[in-house]
């Protein structure tokens, strides 16, 4: 029996300048409805506790992942608005091989 331990983080970005206009009428216009400008960052790390286990016939882990993530986004049109958001969640994750013979597993 072994006892796992690991840590996974990653950080993504995301910028978006999205502008429609409407050429529908003279002069063209901007539809600040269909238009938005926003940039976002989130964060993710997650540590994780496990339990190997591997025998002739059989292959057992079992571990729990803590997750925690962080949302930051800031929008600057049409309107100014800023979202700030963390989530945390326990992710329980189980797996098993049982090898009946050297042709049939489960």
């Amino acid at each position: 029996m072994q006892l796992q331990l690991g840590y996974r983080s990653e950080i993504s970005d995301d910028d978006a300048d999205k502008r429609t206009f409407d050429e529908t009428v003279t002069p063209v216009e901007l539809d600040t409805i269909l238009s938005n400008v926003f940039n976002s960052g989130y964060l993710t790390q997650a540590p994780t506790l496990g339990l190997f286990m591997r025998g002739k016939k059989m292959f057992m882990r079992a571990a729990f992942m803590y997750q925690f993530a962080k949302l930051v986004s800031r929008q600057q049109f049409p309107e100014e608005a800023q979202i700030d958001r963390t989530f945390t969640s326990i992710l329980p994750m189980a797996m098993m091989r049982y090898r009946f013979s050297e042709d049939a597993n489960l």
